[in-house]
């Protein structure tokens, strides 16, 4: 089919696409919250129908937490097969107040639609879809799909994960497309590769409750203080991690692929417009292209502690708590970055105060193709 059918075609039902695509972001779709478990189902069946209407074969494959929809197209018995994955799962919106209009009712504002989800990962998920519908309709699919919606993304892929030995057979195919990337430069993209990531969830605790400042300032050890210590004392000024053994066994990259990653167009100026800060962060020895496609990086989510409402409450807290995330690269060991952290959090622990480790988390490893 070339380029100029499936423009008609879009021009056709752009109407509808969009329509759909709409009813698809209004699901609060959270898997982080166990209170949107009941939307959660409702969007896989949503999607599962959506999927049965287009002419895939579809069914809710249930795990222990939320369902996945597992859908096939079959051309032939001897056309290779693409295995097709994505999430209809989302990230909590944040703070409402945040939101120029509700996160869960789509807007148009000059030619993007605005949504919790429209990016990630509904927005690529629908399109890859749609691009399908319009290869079934006009016969011109040439491979059988197996395609893969997940409802946990966001929140550790538990179900999925614990069914994959399970589901090994029919989940077999001749490539993987993971339609959950972006266009840098604002071109389609081929992603080679993305890195892994690992979570740590941590409290620092002094006092056994809240302490008056006016009393106990200078005797009691504050554990907002101390946590944002360890913390500061991560990096390096160059804006490298100075955890001990953090890079360790990071696999060398081919001087060709290293180029072809360089040679990618960044705009920094459109950068800071975009996101409102420059591209600053990280090695800075590293170029900007390296420093998010080959280089680990560790960040902190959110920070909580005493308390920070309107007007003073003059107090000690007795804990802080810390989330942070590690992007891994090929041949970095999760588990290993994990104790070396919690090391290097103990020999930062002041005496008189303990550290606790609420959740470390395995999302997964580096995953690097050749082009």
């Amino acid at each position: 089919m070339d380029l100029a059918t499936a423009a008609s075609w879009w021009d056709l039902h752009n109407e509808r696409y969009l329509s759909q695509l709409r009813e698809f972001l209004s699901f609060q779709s959270i898997s982080t919250d166990p209170a949107f478990k009941p939307a959660c189902g409702q969007c896989a069946k949503w999607v599962c129908s959506h999927l049965e209407s287009i002419g895939f074969q579809s069914e809710l494959k249930q795990t222990e937490t939320l369902p996945v929809v597992f859908a096939r197209y079959r051309v032939s018995s001897t056309a290779p097969t693409v295995v097709v994955y994505g999430h209809y799962d989302v990230q909590p919106p944040g703070d409402l107040s945040d939101w120029t209009t509700p996160p869960f009712e789509p807007h148009v504002r000059d030619g993007r639609i605005y949504a919790r989800g429209a990016v990630d990962n509904k927005g690529q998920l629908f399109f890859v879809i749609k691009a399908l519908e319009n290869l079934i309709a006009h016969k011109a699919l040439t491979c059988n799909i197996t395609l893969v919606v997940e409802g946990e993304e966001e929140s550790g892929s538990g179900g999925l994960s614990a069914k994959l030995p399970e589901w090994k057979n029919e989940l077999a195919g001749d490539v993987l497309l993971v339609c959950d990337t972006g266009m840098p430069s604002g071109k389609p993209t081929i992603m080679v590769g993305l890195r892994g990531i690992a979570g740590l969830t941590f409290e620092l605790h002094g006092p056994a409750r809240e302490l008056h400042s006016g009393y106990h300032g200078n005797l009691a050890k504050n554990p907002a203080l101390h946590l944002a210590k360890i913390l500061a004392a991560m990096t390096n000024a160059d804006g490298s991690v100075a955890v001990p053994g953090f890079y360790d066994g990071i696999a060398p990259i081919d001087d060709s692929l290293r180029a072809l990653i360089n040679s990618q167009p960044f705009d920094p100026i459109a950068y800071e417009q975009e996101t409102g800060c420059p591209p600053t962060g990280g090695e800075a020895t590293y170029p900007i292209a390296e420093r998010v496609g080959l280089r680990p990086s560790i960040d902190i989510h959110g920070i909580l502690s005493g308390y920070a409402g309107p007007g003073i409450k003059t107090i000690v807290p007795p804990w802080a708590r810390a989330t942070l995330s590690i992007r891994l690269v090929l041949g970095q060991s999760s588990q290993g970055i994990l104790d070396s952290l919690e090391d290097f959090m103990r020999e930062r622990t002041p005496t008189g105060m303990r550290l606790k480790i609420i959740e470390r988390d395995f999302g997964g490893p580096a995953l690097l193709v050749s082009p």
